[in-house]
């Protein structure tokens, strides 16, 4: 009899017992598993290889353009450093086997000298290029200050002179009229004594 009860089959249906019908079913599992971690695995690994290839790839391309870059570099301060060690007779050698260029005549090349000579001469000589000396304003100020009190001075001068002239004019003037009144008032006093002299002089008469 089963310990489950009456109902319940002696047959044993749980999964490993030796009478379970699907024992052998999923044997196969475990195995399909491991090979779908491997194959994710694989991928993975595949995937991360080729990137790192590619980076190395690049990696290589910058290397090579730096090494061309740095060998160029180098050849130009070798061939300046072979010129700078160059003899001078080779220099020379080089200047001779080089054309000539015309050259201006003298005329037109000292035109110009000239005129910026006389530029600069002009420049040089106008009061405006010339500093000022320290304390310039004051001295032209003080210079300004005298001569503007000799003007002052002068035309006081002259006016004191206009005005004694005129003062002198005057008294002479006054002077003259005085002694014209004097002459006057002498002439009148002297016909007065006259008058009175004749006038006493006549006998009186009695009516």
């Amino acid at each position: 009899m089963s310990p489950w009860g009456p109902h319940h089959s002696h047959h044993p249906h749980f999964p490993g017992h030796p009478g379970f019908p699907g024992r052998f079913r999923f044997r196969g599992g475990p195995s399909r598993v491991v090979w779908f971690v491997l194959g994710a695995v694989t991928a993975t690994w595949w995937a991360k290889r080729s990137e790192w290839h590619r980076a190395i790839g690049n990696g290589e391309v910058e290397g090579r353009n730096f090494r061309l870059c740095s060998s160029s570099r180098y050849e130009h301060h070798h061939r300046q450093g072979q010129d700078e060690q160059a003899p001078p007779y080779a220099s020379s050698a080089a200047a001779q086997q080089l054309p000539q260029q015309p050259q201006p005549p003298q005329s037109h090349q000292q035109q110009p000298q000239q005129q910026q000579q006389q530029q600069q001469q002009q420049h040089g000589h106008s009061p405006s290029s010339m500093p000022m000396p320290f304390g310039f304003h004051d001295q032209h100020w003080e210079e300004e200050k005298e001569r503007m009190w000799d003007r002052a001075g002068d035309r006081m001068s002259d006016l004191s002179e206009a005005t004694l002239e005129n003062v002198l004019s005057t008294v002479e003037a006054l002077k003259a009229k005085v002694a014209e009144h004097k002459a006057q008032r002498e002439a009148e006093r002297r016909a007065f004594e006259q008058e009175m002299a004749a006038k006493s002089a006549e006998p009186r008469r009695y009516v």
